[in-house]
């Protein structure tokens, strides 16, 4: 008997799996930075946004309660906004309500840290 046909099982080679393992290897090493950014960017446009919300609810509080100068902190309290909103790319990061003249503004912008989250 020839041990050439006992044996009829097919399969990949040691050379072809790494042909394999290489290329994945490639696709990943060019999208993962790629990933990373459009992360940033993500939480960058939801600071951006939860900043807009803010600073709209600021606007709602002057002109519903005839508000004209002061402080407006205690938003949270009020039926403007709910729950104080945190920065997504920091860790209990409240945003800096100010006063009625005043722009909300992230910490992190303010810090310098992520000079990206302010509008």
């Amino acid at each position: 008997m020839n041990p050439r046909k006992l044996s009829n099982k097919r399969g990949f080679t040691f050379v072809e799996i790494m042909i394999v393992v290489a290329i994945i290897s490639l696709v990943v090493a060019i999208a993962l930075p790629n990933l990373i950014k459009a992360k940033e960017k993500v939480m960058a446009n939801t600071c951006i946004d939860n900043l807009k919300q803010i600073a709209g609810a600021k606007d709602l509080y002057r002109l519903h309660e005839g508000v004209d100068a002061g402080d407006v902190s205690d938003l949270v309290m009020m039926e403007y906004i709910q729950w104080e909103p945190e920065c997504p790319a920091g860790p209990q990061t409240t945003y800096i309500i100010g006063d009625k003249n005043s722009v909300p503004k992230c910490p992190n912008a303010v810090t310098g840290d992520l000079p990206d989250h302010q509008f």
